[in-house]
């Protein structure tokens, strides 16, 4: 059973993150655009393509990589901090 059911990306650089266990987490990933690793989903069209594999969320063919473990990292930097539900 994957961790990660499904993400949905939105168009002001948040994702939404929907949970195995029925929970679901919104990511902000704009405060990390301008950095070197999130550079590439700057692009809208990159961003869009968000992905998972069940234990991370991915972007451009894999590239860029977010495990569990670095979401609840970003979850604890309160500018990231959307909303949890």
């Amino acid at each position: 059973m994957s961790i990660i059911e499904k993400v949905i990306p939105f168009e002001d650089y948040r994702v939404l993150v929907e949970l195995g266990n029925g929970n679901a987490i919104i990511l902000n990933f704009e405060t990390k655009l301008n950095t070197v690793r999130f550079n590439c989903i700057e692009n809208k069209d990159i961003f869009r393509k968000v992905y998972t594999d069940g234990y991370s969320i991915l972007w451009n063919g894999g590239k860029l990589r977010v495990s569990i473990g670095e979401m609840m990292e970003i979850l604890q930097d309160t500018r990231s901090l959307f909303k949890v539900v």
